[in-house]
């Protein structure tokens, strides 16, 4: 059971870290996580995208003095327009186990597609995954979904809340994005400082450019990117 669900759940970037938007992360009633995607795109359910997504949410929901063991199971669900596969399958589910002797390790982490262009086999799973595709509320096979999308496509009061949640989305994108470059700015900035300070303990031959670039975070050729590009010349370098 379902106990909490966002849509466009956020984890903001850590110093040079990668930021990530979830489509929808839900909380199960056991404490489980689940986290669902859908990819118009091949690229978008690449698996190696399912693991980055399994560490961002287990990276926050650990806390210090926890153990591992304290950890929820996690699934990431594409939802996909093309069987990437090419098995024919409508769920496909991948979890982690002994390649020789096919014993599970049971470590709570699931990666699941779902094929939306498998044969229509008139499952319930089959005629929502067939109503995600479908512009016309009359052609849609689940009644809940034909009521909804006919509420905000076809009436008044629907358009109007449409035309709200458009304006909220559009205020909201322009505030988040000057939010955004000052965020980063102050970021850069930050970083910036960190390489003029590290210049000086190198120049001293108290560290190497791989030491100080590794204590900042960086890798040593961005280290001496920022440096060449804000004028920090030494011989060291």
């Amino acid at each position: 059971r379902v106990i909490t669900m966002e849509t466009e759940k956020k984890f903001p970037a850590l110093l040079l870290q990668k930021a990530v938007q979830l489509d929808v992360l839900a909380t199960l009633d056991d404490g489980s996580k689940v986290n669902i995607e859908i990819q118009i795109r091949e690229t978008g359910a690449d698996p190696f995208r399912s693991r980055f997504y399994h560490s961002i949410m287990d990276t926050n929901h650990l806390r210090r003095g926890e153990s591992y063991n304290d950890l929820p199971c996690t699934y990431v669900i594409f939802i996909t327009e093309k069987d990437i596969f090419g098995l024919g399958e409508r769920i496909y589910t991948f979890t982690d186990l002994d390649i020789r002797l096919n014993l599970p390790l049971n470590n709570g982490q699931y990666t699941i597609y779902v094929n939306r262009c498998a044969e229509y086999d008139g499952s319930r799973l089959a005629d929502i995954l067939h109503d995600f595709g479908c512009c016309n509320p009359d052609d849609m096979r689940v009644d809940y979904i034909r009521r909804e999308v006919n509420f905000y496509k076809n009436t008044e009061e629907g358009n109007k809340v449409i035309n709200m949640m458009s304006n909220s989305f559009y205020a909201a994108g322009m505030k988040k994005g000057e939010a955004k470059g000052e965020a980063k700015g102050r970021a850069e900035g930050e970083i910036i400082g960190r390489v003029r300070e590290k210049i000086k303990y190198i120049g001293k031959g108290f560290e190497t450019v791989s030491e100080a670039a590794m204590d900042i975070g960086i890798s040593e050729n961005e280290f001496r990117r920022i440096a060449s590009e804000n004028g920090f010349t030494i011989s060291h370098i």
